[in-house]
């Protein structure tokens, strides 16, 4: 029994965490394709 006790806290600690990192990690993925672009356009109106 407490073998099982201990899995699901431990899936439930992961799930926990996987949903704070996606919290975070999508936006910082979105903000950085979006800088990216941004770098990438600013470079082609005056080019280096």
């Amino acid at each position: 029994m407490k073998a099982t006790e201990k899995l699901s806290d431990i899936y439930k600690a992961m799930y926990i965490l996987t949903r704070a990192s996606l919290v975070f990690v999508i936006p910082a993925f979105f903000l950085h394709q979006v800088t990216k672009e941004a770098l990438s356009f600013g470079e082609t109106i005056t080019p280096a």
